[in-house]
């Protein structure tokens, strides 16, 4: 099977690697996770680092996205034998967009979860084929919820690969566009805490912006400081 990967998650590139023919890798420099992982295995495995436009000219079985934050064109989407799809750290519709685990956290959500949908030039908007509910515990912050996504999406991908290895069709379904909420990408203001908040709210910030992510902060006599954990004691 001939598979191409958009993104920057090393854990379902593997997946891919050990579960297919990788054509190439398209991926990009500006994540809080470190590329050189994916450059690393990009580089053991010999697939070709790529542009959107050398995707043309290949001829594909799937392509997987994970990560990517791109709209990609829907002439290139459409490529691959079987569709491309992509990897969503939410319940979809709900939490389409970008920084949703970080966006769960900050919203108090009690669950996450992972997504995987076929592409359809929108925005996390495409049928569904495979969806997983993630706990959100007291304890987990963005990274620890990044792991857990990241385990669940490589499980659901390698069912997902089977499946069109024994020639079944992928089954999906479409989303229920009435229940969608969107939300932006974030930005560095965005994790200034706000001490008029909760004490669960100012957590809440603290958890979904911890490393590698650039964190909660305040600023004192000029200076910006990071907060990246609290403990919170309840006084009767």
């Amino acid at each position: 099977m001939k598979t191409l990967f958009y993104g920057n998650n090393p854990r379902v590139l593997e997946v891919l690697v050990k579960n297919s023919n990788v054509m190439g890798v398209v991926t990009k420099g500006d994540y809080y996770f470190d590329r050189n992982e994916i450059l690393d295995i990009a580089k053991r495995n010999g697939i070709p680092l790529l542009c959107i436009e050398d995707v043309r000219s290949l001829k594909l079985d799937l392509a997987v996205s994970a990560g990517y934050h791109r709209l990609l064109p829907i002439d290139i989407i459409k490529i691959p034998k079987h569709g491309t799809i992509n990897i969503h750290p939410s319940m979809l519709p709900r939490y389409r967009g970008q920084h949703v685990i970080q966006w769960q956290i900050i919203n108090g959500e009690k669950e996450a979860g992972v997504t995987i949908h076929f592409m359809d030039g929108g925005f996390d908007s495409g049928d569904i084929i495979t969806q997983e509910k993630i706990p959100i515990l007291p304890d987990d912050n963005a990274l620890t919820i990044w792991g857990k996504a990241s385990g669940v999406s490589c499980k659901l991908l390698k069912n997902i690969l089977v499946d069109i290895k024994n020639g079944k069709d992928i089954k999906h379904f479409k989303q229920d566009n009435s229940k969608a909420t969107y939300f932006r990408k974030r930005t560095f203001e965005d994790g200034k805490i706000d001490f008029r908040k909760s004490d669960d709210e100012i957590n809440n910030l603290v958890r979904a912006l911890c490393l590698p992510w650039p964190g909660a902060f305040f600023e004192c006599e000029g200076k910006k400081v990071i907060i990246d954990g609290i403990k919170i004691r309840r006084i009767e």
